[in-house]
């Protein structure tokens, strides 16, 4: 598995909805990942997104989901014959588990590179979501 190499160009807002709060993130995360000589190389990327603004003693579940996650920077070194690249599939890694203030969110994603010195190099996100909080069973206050 390709390692999230850190994250760049972050970005985030947040607002009230009706009976709720919505977020969007977007950003950039470093990876390095090499393509197979004859077929695709696939791995699954991880990364994580700290979600700000969450009150203390409170947790943000969330209720609705839209992750996007696309090729930002690709590279061939070589004149591979059919070089290729993708990102197949993405989402949230645990969609169903409440965030905690100070915590993060965790999104996956499946991406495919084809050549003998062919690379991904950067994947790009845009996270929406749509919950509430909610204060964390047992906590005081």
């Amino acid at each position: 598995m390709p390692e999230a190499e850190g994250t760049e160009s972050r970005h985030w807002l947040s607002y009230a909805v009706d009976g709720g709060r919505a977020y969007v993130f977007t950003g950039v995360v470093r990876t390095t990942m090499q393509g197979g000589v004859d077929d695709y190389s696939k791995e699954e990327l991880h990364f994580a997104i700290p979600v700000p603004g969450i009150p203390r003693r409170q947790e943000y579940r969330i209720t609705r989901s839209a992750p996007f996650v696309t090729l930002n920077s690709i590279a061939s070194d070589s004149g591979a014959p059919n070089p290729a690249w993708a990102v197949d599939r993405f989402a949230l890694r645990f969609p169903k588990v409440p965030i905690p203030s100070g915590s993060a969110l965790f999104v996956s994603c499946d991406v495919a590179v084809r050549g003998d010195a062919v690379y991904v190099l950067r994947v790009g996100y845009v996270i929406n979501l749509l919950g509430n909080f909610r204060k964390i069973p047992g906590s005081p206050g």
